[in-house]
């Protein structure tokens, strides 16, 4: 669940802070009221593609950081396979934008590839517009809700890594039968 968003020299944005409370947030407003800059600027921060138009006029750098409270341990195990650590339940994310066009990006206060940043973003929030493409049509997505809801995430582990080893043997087996 997002916790806290802070946006800094993001297109007109010069600085935001925003705290979240539990249960649904809803952004609205009237048309040219920046309903767009802040759902841009968290896909951003989700893993979504930049340019260095993002960055304010006249600004070095665009940051972008949120805070996550999560409790899903594939989240856990994907930044612990990366070298990052989780502490209390949370991920900070930071993305830095250069004027220049170099970005980085870090999660928990570590260096991070933007490719983890995408895999984990995904895992973090959802984001739902008009017209984008929506996480409530992906099927894989509904089996993963139905997991959670059942609290099957051991078992899930479980079966992963046992399909892994099979997956293992029958790839040996099949090598052997090649050498005959």
């Amino acid at each position: 669940m997002l916790r806290f968003l802070r946006i800094r020299d993001f297109a007109l944005i010069r600085n935001l802070e925003v705290e979240f409370g539990d249960g649904l947030t809803v952004l609205t407003g009237e048309t040219g009221s920046g309903k767009s800059i802040l759902v841009d600027a968290f896909g951003v921060l989700l893993g979504a593609r930049s340019s260095q138009e993002m960055v304010r006029t006249n600004c070095e750098m665009a940051v972008l950081e949120a805070l996550f409270s999560v409790s899903s341990r594939s989240v856990d195990e994907r930044l612990a396979a990366a070298g990052i650590g989780t502490e209390e339940e949370s991920v900070l994310i930071r993305r830095e934008i250069s004027h220049s066009g170099r970005g980085r990006v870090f999660i928990n206060n570590s260096l991070a590839t933007l490719s983890l940043l995408k895999t984990i973003g995904s895992e973090l929030a959802d984001i739902h517009g008009q017209q984008e493409h929506q996480e409530l049509l992906d099927t894989w997505t509904h089996l993963k809700w139905l997991d959670r809801f059942g609290k099957n995430d051991a078992a899930v582990h479980e079966i992963r890594a046992l399909y892994g080893r099979m997956h293992a043997i029958t790839v040996e087996l099949d090598g052997l039968a090649m050498d005959e």
